[in-house]
C-alpha cells in the first residue's frame, strides 16, 4: 500500500504542473510557443536519458535509494523553477526536474515489478495504477485550487515541501535485492519481437501527450475563458 501511496504522490506533482505550466510560461514569463514546446520536448527526452541507467542501477542496488534521490532532486528543482525567470536557466533547471521525476517514478516501478509474491500480481498492478490515476485527478484539482490562491512560484515551493516530507517515509519502502544482469542481455531483451511491438504501440499512443501538455491548458484558458481553478475542474472531470 505504501508503494501505491508514493505513486499517487508522484501523480499529484506531475498533474499539478503538467497542464498548468504553459499558463505560467506564456502569461507570466513571456515564453514563446516554440520555447514552451522545447521545454516539454526536453521533459520527454528525460525518459530516454534516464530509463536505461536507472534500470541498470535498480538491478544492482535497492531501488528505494533511487526514490530518495528522486525526491530530493525533484524538490530542489522545484525550488529552482520558482526562482528562474529567463528561458535558458529555466530550461536547465527543467531538465534536472525531469530527470529527478523519472528517477522517482522508475524506482517505484522497479519495486513493483520486483515483487516476487507468487499470487495476486494482477491485483497489485491494478491497485497501483488506480492510485496513480487517483493521484492525477487529485493533482489536477489541487493544482487548480493552489493557483487560485497562490502564485506559480509559491505552488512550486509547496510541492517541494510535500516531496521533502515524503522523504521521511522512504525507509519503509520494499528493500529490493540487487540482481546484476549482463549489459548485453538488456539489448537482447529489448530487440525481442513482443517488446518491439509493445514499444511501437506505446509510441503511437503517446503522440497526443505533446499537444495536451503544451496547448490544452492555454486553449481552455483563452478559448473557453476558464480560470486555473476552472481548468483544474474541467480536466479532473
Amino acid at each position: 500500500m505504501l508503494l501505491s501511496f508514493f505513486i499517487s504522490a508522484y501523480a499529484v506533482v506531475i498533474a499539478a504542473l503538467y497542464f498548468f505550466l504553459p499558463l505560467y510560461l506564456q502569461g507570466v514569463l513571456g515564453f514563446s510557443g516554440g520555447e514552451i514546446g522545447l521545454l516539454y520536448g526536453v521533459l520527454s527526452l528525460n525518459a530516454l536519458v534516464a530509463a536505461f541507467p536507472v534500470g541498470v542501477v535498480g538491478d544492482r542496488h535497492p531501488a528505494r535509494w533511487l526514490t530518495r534521490l528522486g525526491l530530493m532532486g525533484t524538490a530542489l528543482s522545484l525550488v529552482g523553477l520558482a526562482g528562474a525567470v529567463r528561458f535558458w536557466p529555466f530550461l536547465l533547471v527543467f531538465f534536472a526536474f525531469g530527470l529527478s521525476l523519472q528517477l522517482f517514478r522508475q524506482s517505484l516501478d522497479i519495486m513493483l515489478f520486483k515483487d516476487d509474491a507468487p499470487v495476486g500480481a494482477a491485483r497489485r498492478f491494478g491497485v497501483y495504477n488506480a492510485w496513480r490515476m487517483g493521484g492525477m485527478t487529485a493533482g489536477i484539482l489541487l493544482g487548480g485550487l493552489a493557483l487560485h490562491f497562490f502564485s506559480f512560484p509559491q505552488t512550486f515551493v509547496l510541492l517541494a515541501a510535500l516531496l521533502l516530507a515524503l522523504g521521511g517515509l522512504t525507509w519503509r519502502l520494499p528493500l529490493t535485492r540487487g540482481r546484476p544482469t549482463p549489459l548485453l542481455q538488456y539489448s537482447r531483451d529489448f530487440l525481442s519481437a513482443p517488446v518491439l511491438f509493445f514499444a511501437a504501440w506505446l509510441f503511437l499512443f503517446t503522440m497526443h501527450w505533446g499537444a495536451e501538455g503544451t496547448s490544452l491548458g492555454l486553449f481552455l484558458k483563452k478559448n473557453l475563458g476558464l480560470s486555473p481553478l476552472g481548468v483544474g475542474c474541467y480536466l479532473a472531470g
